[in-house]
C-alpha cells in the first residue's frame, strides 16, 4: 500500500509539472501590446535598466512619447510590462524617402525565448512596411552580441558594417549596423557610407 500510494502521489507530482510547462507554454502567447506615453514613460526607464549595459539619458526618455504611435509600444504579460521597443523616423540623405532606427528593443530576462520580442519586431517591420517613404530600418549590435545578430538575422537585416567605438562605457566598445531594406534600391556600398559604418562586412 504503501509502495503504492508513493507512486501515485510521483505520478501526480509529474502531471503537475506538465500542466505548469503547458501553462507557461500558453501564457508566453498571450502578450498584448500598449502605447509609450508620458504617462507610463518610468516604466520604459524602469524596463531598460534592467535590460541593457547601457543607461539612456533623460534626453532619451523626453523623445519617445513624441513617436509615432506605430513606433513605440510596450509588450504586456498578465498586465506586467515585460517588453518594449522604440524607433525613430530620419531623414535619409540625397533622398525624399526616411530610415527607421530601432533605437531599443528588449526584454526582461525572465520573459526571454518565448517569441515577445519577435512580435515586438514583427510590429515595427509590419507598420514601417505600410509607410512607402521609408526606405529601410537600421539599427546598432554590440559585436559580441551573438544572439542578437542571430535573432536580426533571421528577420532578414543585413550585415552592413561596423563602427569601432560607438560605445562609450562598455566593452567590446564596437557596434555592428545591421540593415533590412524595404522600399529602397540603394546599393549596399553607399547604405554602408550613410549609416556611418567605418569597416565593411560581406553581404
Amino acid at each position: 500500500p504503501y509502495q503504492s500510494m508513493m507512486a501515485e502521489l510521483s505520478e501526480r507530482q509529474e502531471q503537475g509539472v506538465e500542466e505548469r510547462k503547458k501553462t507557461i507554454e500558453s501564457t508566453s502567447w498571450e502578450v498584448t501590446l500598449g502605447d509609450i506615453h508620458v504617462n507610463n514613460i518610468g516604466q520604459l526607464r524602469k524596463l531598460n535598466e534592467d535590460t541593457f549595459p547601457v543607461k539612456y539619458a533623460d534626453k532619451f526618455y523626453q523623445e519617445i512619447p513624441t513617436l509615432p504611435k506605430e513606433l513605440a509600444h510596450f509588450a504586456y504579460l498578465g498586465g506586467f510590462v515585460v517588453g518594449a521597443i522604440c524607433g525613430r523616423l530620419e531623414s535619409l540623405p540625397n533622398s525624399n524617402k526616411k530610415k527607421l532606427y530601432i533605437m531599443t528593443i528588449g526584454v526582461l530576462v525572465a520573459y526571454r525565448k518565448a517569441g515577445i520580442g519577435q512580435q515586438l519586431l514583427d510590429y515595427l517591420m509590419n507598420n514601417a512596411t505600410k509607410m512607402n517613404d521609408v526606405a529601410l530600418i537600421y539599427l546598432h549590435v554590440q559585436t559580441n552580441n551573438e544572439s542578437a545578430l542571430r535573432f536580426y538575422s533571421k528577420a532578414g537585416f543585413q550585415r552592413l558594417g561596423k563602427i569601432n567605438n560607438y560605445y562609450k562605457r562598455i566593452e567590446p566598445p564596437d557596434c555592428y549596423v545591421l540593415c533590412k531594406r524595404l522600399h529602397c534600391d540603394t546599393p549596399y556600398n553607399e547604405l554602408r557610407s550613410l549609416l556611418g559604418c567605418t569597416s565593411d562586412e560581406e553581404i
